[in-house]
């Protein structure tokens, strides 16, 4: 099976070509050899300083316009930025209460009984805080909202409501295993009884989802052992351990329509694996792995690239030059990979993207993607 990079998507009826990227440089390359995309074609630029990585969307503010959070590097600080509904954002007061190591993950969900959405940020004193949202797009801190994992080392976190009881819980991975996390309704977090979970060697990247049953299940990325594996929930919060797949330097994980998206990362080249849960195994689909032999990977998003299909976005780098490169990769009916598209390319690279539908009127879902170099946050929309 060969394959090579479109810049385009190009489908004629039912028909399509399964392709899987070769070298994706930040010259010309594909059709014609014409010059790539540019990142001013991603959307206009919302300057929102400092050094923005990681990212989370939701309505905060009740305006109907989706929103973001994103952690600054530079500053300790969570920034806010309300959507305009046309792909910018106003960027309002950060957050920063109690924060003053480097931040390493961000997250929305509803930690007490208001309908606002709260905020969690997981820092790299090995600390995870809560705040509390307000309404307006602004939080407060959550009293008894600081749960400290030290001596064990953070590395991500994700939530879902893992109990059932209409609050969203947290799970963390750490360096001796994986700490779920209760809401108890009030902003504050107490840990099960079995946590932390043993889970290979070095657990490292963590996303939630619907895998298996109908309760949420955690999928665990360890780069030391090259596995994700799956901890299959009871919706009471209990988690136990499922099977796993090889998948080598997993990086970032996704799960959406009871597929699983991992996107490794190597020192130069990366795999984007599209996984599916069959026969209690978790296999990749046809056409999967889809290879980036030249770029290191950092970051994936599962979007709707029409009305009933979707797409990954992925947020690359090129070693040594550390040129950006933000592909798509759509996928066909069954959820196999189908076709490449390059969307831009940038002299610095995007960290982190966050999902959604940042511009609307749009059958497509957007994704919001941080430049840190320049402190900027943009808004593509697949093609």
């Amino acid at each position: 099976m060969s394959h090579r990079i479109v810049r385009t998507c190009h489908r004629v009826g039912s028909t399509a070509l399964l392709l899987v990227v070769a070298a994706c440089g930040g010259g010309s390359s594909g059709s014609g050899g014409e010059a790539p995309p540019s990142v001013a074609e991603l959307g206009t630029p919302t300057y929102i300083g400092g050094f923005p990585s990681y990212a989370a969307s939701g309505y905060l503010d009740g305006d109907g316009h989706l929103d973001a959070v994103v952690a600054d590097g530079a500053t300790a600080q969570v920034r806010v930025l309300l959507g305009n509904g046309d792909g910018t954002f106003t960027s309002v007061a950060p957050v920063g209460f109690g924060l003053s190591a480097s931040l390493r993950q961000v997250a929305l969900g509803y930690f007490d009984v208001d309908p606002y959405l709260d905020l969690a940020v997981l820092d790299d004193a090995n600390k995870l805080h809560a705040f509390l949202g307000l309404g307006d797009g602004t939080f407060a801190p959550s009293p008894g909202g600081i749960t400290d994992f030290a001596p064990s080392a953070v590395e991500d976190m994700t939530s879902g409501d893992f109990d059932e009881d209409g609050l969203d819980d947290i799970a963390v991975t750490t360096s001796v295993g994986v700490f779920v996390m209760l809401c108890n309704g009030n902003g504050s977090f107490a840990k099960t009884a079995a946590s932390p979970i043993t889970v290979g060697s070095s657990p490292s990247s963590i996303a939630t989802g619907f895998m298996s049953n109908v309760h949420d299940d955690l999928l665990v990325g360890d780069g030391t052992d090259n596995t994700v594996t799956q901890l299959y929930g009871n919706g009471m919060g209990d988690f136990f351990l499922g099977t796993s797949a090889v998948v080598t330097a997993p990086n970032a994980i996704r799960i959406a329509s009871s597929r699983t998206y991992v996107l490794t990362s190597a020192l130069v080249g990366s795999r984007l694996h599209v996984l599916q849960f069959t026969g209690g195994q978790l296999q990749d689909m046809p056409g999967s792995p889809v290879t980036f032999p030249e770029h290191v990977g950092l970051d994936l998003q599962v979007v709707r690239s029409s009305v009933f299909e979707r797409s990954l976005i992925a947020t690359l780098f090129k070693n040594p030059d550390v040129t950006g490169l933000l592909v798509q990769v759509d996928l066909d009916a069954i959820g196999a990979p189908l076709d490449v598209t390059e969307l831009g390319t940038s002299e610095t690279p995007w960290l982190r993207g966050c999902s959604g539908d940042f511009v609307e009127g749009d059958p497509a879902e957007d994704a919001a993607f941080t430049l840190p170099y320049v402190g900027e946050i943009r808004v593509t929309t697949p093609r």
